[in-house]
């Protein structure tokens, strides 16, 4: 998604994340709002929004400068989260599919078997949208896994 500022500093590494359900503001949505001009509100969490907003570079900034690949807010992974974006964004755009989010987040370690509090894992939801591209990259992850796990 274009727009973009460029970020000329690193993001602050922080251990704890704003919370906008207690209250908590740590800071890390403000310098996305300062930085990368992404918009934050005030019910998802700075990852989970840029993946809401399909925003793969935003994403892989947060990722690098910690945020969790696999957390869960409002019952979705991030990785559920991304590929029910990339497909409900195609149903409803009538654009092709596209693998952005998905591709980041695998790229920094997101369990691609993690299964959402909803009982739904990446690959049901792939296939719930017939997101043929997830589905490949996400068996391609499962199946370096289970081959570093033999080996």
């Amino acid at each position: 998604m274009g727009g973009h500022l460029p970020v000329t500093a690193p993001l602050p590494v922080t251990a704890e994340r704003d919370d906008p359900v207690n209250g908590h503001r740590d800071g890390v949505a403000d310098v996305l709002r300062s930085r990368l001009n992404v918009v934050v509100s005030d019910y998802w969490t700075p990852a989970h929004q840029a993946v809401e907003q399909e925003d793969a570079e935003a994403l892989a900034r947060l990722l690098a400068a910690g945020a969790d690949p696999d957390e869960v807010f409002s019952n979705m992974t991030l990785l559920t989260h991304a590929i029910d974006a990339e497909g409900d964004g195609s149903l409803q755009s009538g654009q092709p599919l596209t693998v952005h989010t998905t591709a980041v987040l695998l790229a920094f370690g997101a369990d691609p078997e993690l299964a959402d509090p909803d009982g739904r894992t990446p690959m049901n939801m792939a296939d719930h949208y017939g997101h043929d591209l997830a589905m490949k990259l996400l068996q391609t992850h499962i199946s370096r896994r289970a081959r570093t796990w033999c080996a």
